[in-house]
């Protein structure tokens, strides 16, 4: 099988749950072209490469997504993240209409979680998870300022950390960091609430995980491109409101 000139060879491991099938045909929806996976666009007849769209919200409810079209709106999402600060009907919603896994650390105000936790919603905080081969670890809460339940000081982050670094160093790569708090010293501010920890900016120069997602931090955005900055090999998002992006699950760095 060929496109243009490149020899295409299909891998069992690589092929998706679906497939195009007809009679005496069974054609897989990705594979293999000299280590890098596409996948059949049907609608377009042609090959393009394979990247999970993901949805990562935070600290706001956004009206395009709070309503029943909104998977129409946002079409192929297959994960959501959210950082902190919102309601756990709102994110149940998110597991429900969009009917794909949610993922979620609590902010310093979600102050509900512990007694009405999302329904459907996994916690990640302090937890290692590999999604579609998607790997994912998890900080909850923002810098202690007034004694709240999801609030730390620099010590406690980082004993919390600390206990993750061997799952770290064991995969070598972790995919995403997902937290309610930024990095110190990267879309931060300086009042007591709102200083990112140090902790977390340690682990992007020690490990470069390829995404650092937070929220915490409400700022508005002109386009995508302004939520973002790049330390060493990790992009690090703020994702308040909402903010919709792409990872290939077989890249081992963007």
């Amino acid at each position: 099988m060929d496109v243009g000139t490149t020899s295409v060879g299909i891998s069992a491991l690589a092929a998706r749950r679906f497939s195009v099938a007809g009679p005496g045909l069974s054609i897989p929806l990705s594979f293999h072209v000299r280590g890098e996976v596409f996948r059949v666009c049907p609608q377009r007849c042609i090959f393009v490469p394979y990247a999970m769209k993901i949805l990562s919200v935070s600290d706001r409810i956004e009206p395009l997504l709070n309503d029943r079209d909104a998977p129409r709106r946002y079409e192929g999402v297959e994960l959501i993240l959210a950082c902190g600060d919102l309601p756990p009907e709102y994110l149940a919603f998110l597991r429900h209409v969009f009917d794909v896994p949610v993922f979620y650390v609590a902010g310093n105000h979600d102050i509900r979680y512990p007694e009405r936790p999302p329904t459907g919603c996994t916690n990640l905080h302090s937890r290692f998870v590999k999604f579609k081969k998607i790997k994912m670890i998890g900080f909850e809460g923002s810098r202690w300022y007034s004694g709240g339940r999801y609030q730390y000081t620099e010590a406690q982050m980082r004993r919390t950390a600390l206990r993750l670094v061997p799952i770290f160093w064991w995969h070598k790569r972790i995919d995403i960091v997902l937290a309610h708090a930024p990095p110190r010293f990267v879309h931060d501010a300086e009042d007591r609430c709102h200083r990112g920890f140090k902790t977390y900016r340690s682990l992007i120069e020690w490990f470069s995980p390829r995404y650092f997602i937070h929220g915490h931090i409400h700022t508005e955005f002109e386009n995508d491109a302004q939520r973002m900055t790049v330390i060493k090999e990790t992009k690090v998002i703020n994702s308040y409101g909402h903010v919709l992006f792409e990872i290939d699950p077989y890249r081992p760095k963007d």
